[in-house]
């Protein structure tokens, strides 16, 4: 499968590792906002540059596109991309991923459409109306893309969503707590950010974890955040996670300190993007049956009727290869589901309002 991949950041570095162990993809076409990292990162992998984002878009020798690290346009290479969808018998892509494309009858002489799949590595920007005004077009369109956060795949969420249900029966609270420097999660823009804006991104994480885990959606009620210096903050979300069966009070906590840098908080030993961002989390589930503290990626704390037991959760595989195979398996499946982007959208519009 040939990618073009968007943004060369730090998120690239590490997946570019996970590309060269994969016979699965081939890296097409590259662009980055600064031209000559783009240039560099081509080279060794004989791929094109291209000059703009429309050039980019327009490349027809790419299946799929990776938007892998953020570049100061946000999502609109996502509504470009809207204005630029193939026509099925232009490419070979369909058949060749396993694409579902909707045909034309034989009284129609226009020629089905299809837009090339996209993973997408860049959170939405919560104050950025634009950015929540595409997000629901690609929904209604039924736009083939696949927002993902790798730290979360440090985690064995399958297993670990069956183990909650059974261990700890019905959740009483759910909270995510994240330690971080203004720089800490590895997304490029963030530190020339204002405090409000990288805590929405990191908000957005931890919702999308809590989500998954507990197998919800949420609701976001509330907000606040907590200046006691320029170099020192918190921010809260109280939302309820909500589920066909029952509704959770849970509470996303970030706090911006520069003392975050401690070895609690950040795995020094490595340089992957996704595990340093997965380091700076704790999350704490609390049911009827006990308790399940998760200390980053690496360590799970269950405290039950029968004690206390500690469990090492070794991330064996890269959570960038997780991610690929996931992405793959939507490619090849068709499955491209709405429902998340939507939410996605409702939960920027929330917390636009709620901060507002």
């Amino acid at each position: 499968m040939r990618l073009g991949i968007l943004g060369l950041g730090r998120n690239w570095q590490s997946l570019r590792n996970a590309l060269r162990r994969s016979k699965l993809w081939t890296v097409a076409i590259v662009f980055d906002q600064v031209h000559h990292l783009a240039t560099q990162a081509a080279l060794p992998l004989g791929a094109k540059v291209a000059e703009s984002v429309w050039q980019f878009l327009s490349w027809s020798g790419v299946d799929a596109f990776i938007y892998c690290d953020s570049q100061w346009f946000g999502l609109w290479p996502l509504e470009v991309a809207l204005q630029i969808p193939q026509h099925a018998e232009e490419s070979g892509a369909s058949s060749r991923m396993g694409l579902q494309v909707e045909h034309t009858t034989n009284e129609s002489r226009t020629p089905a459409t299809h837009y090339r799949p996209w993973l997408c590595y860049v959170p939405p920007s919560v104050l950025d109306a634009a950015d929540q005004r595409i997000l629901t077009r690609l929904a209604e369109v039924g736009f083939p893309i696949f927002f993902d956060w790798p730290e979360w795949h440090t985690l064995p969420l399958a297993t670990l969503k069956k183990r909650v249900r059974h261990r700890l029966g019905r959740l009483l609270w759910a909270s995510a707590e994240c330690f971080a420097r203004p720089n800490a999660l590895g997304y490029p823009s963030l530190s020339q950010s204002s405090a409000s804006q990288r805590w929405h991104t990191w908000w957005l994480s931890g919702l999308n974890m809590l989500t998954q885990l507990t197998g919800s959606t949420a609701e976001l009620l509330q907000t606040h955040v907590y200046r006691f210096d320029h170099e020192t903050g918190v921010g809260i979300v109280h939302l309820t996670l909500k589920t066909s069966e029952h509704q959770t009070p849970a509470q996303i906590r970030v706090v911006e300190t520069p003392d975050a840098d401690i070895p609690r908080f950040a795995d020094r030993s490595s340089r992957d993007a996704a595990i340093q961002r997965a380091r700076a989390w704790q999350l704490r589930l609390i049911g009827e049956n006990g308790e399940l503290v998760i200390h980053g990626p690496g360590y799970l704390e269950w405290r039950t009727s029968r004690g206390r037991t500690l469990e090492t959760c070794p991330h064996q595989r890269s959570p960038w290869r997780i991610s690929l195979r996931r992405f793959h398996r939507h490619v090849q499946r068709g499955d491209w589901q709405q429902a998340p982007l939507l939410d996605l959208a409702r939960y920027c519009q929330q917390l636009a309002q709620l901060s507002s």
